[in-house]
């Protein structure tokens, strides 16, 4: 998966915990997940928090903009 977007109209309603969980099941062959968001997107970042991925830091991809990194190992 490239980018998850959830429509906000659908906010707050467990979309994308609901997908990421999915997808964790139907890849459970793998043995790490690595993803990332926009640093300053707190929905985001707590989501990959609470469903347990570890903050692996963050880069400054442009002036203004900066990537948080998180990883998780099945």
């Amino acid at each position: 998966m490239h980018k998850m977007i959830v429509d906000p109209k659908h906010f707050r309603k467990g979309i994308a915990r609901q997908l990421l969980i999915h997808l964790e099941t139907i890849y459970a062959d793998v043995k790490t997940i690595v993803v990332s968001t926009g640093a300053r997107n707190e929905p985001a970042v707590q989501l990959y928090l609470r469903q347990g991925y570890e903050s692996t830091g963050t880069k400054e991809v442009a002036p203004g903009l900066a990537l948080a990194f998180f990883r998780k190992e099945l």
